[in-house]
């Protein structure tokens, strides 16, 4: 939980208490007050679990950049060996049939 999320559920409490000693007492006012209370907490806790998930997002999406890039550099050492194992194999060759090329002179 956040503090937003906190926060926010300390006001619907704190509104419910007020709105209950409104009904008590009789007075719409502090009845109404009350009832704002507890919707400016609900917006507040709603802000923070939009808050929270948006953490929560980031870090999904950082963590798939991150493996993103693990394997693309994977694949890429991967594409070095390759490419220098074909480069070795064409310089053999090379060097084998100039090799051939001197015994037939």
């Amino acid at each position: 939980m956040n503090k937003n999320q906190i926060k926010g559920k300390a006001k619907q409490v704190k509104g419910r208490v007020k709105e209950t000693m409104g009904r008590v007492k009789g007075d719409n006012a502090d009845k109404a007050k009350g009832k704002l209370e507890q919707v400016a907490g609900a917006a507040q806790e709603t802000f923070g679990n939009a808050e929270e998930q948006l953490g929560d997002a980031k870090e999904t999406f950082a963590d798939n950049v991150q493996e993103t890039v693990d394997n693309a550099a994977g694949k890429l050492g991967q594409l070095a060996g390759n490419l220098q194992n074909t480069f070795d194999n064409a310089k053999e060759k090379f060097s084998d049939a100039k090799e051939k090329s001197r015994k037939k002179r």
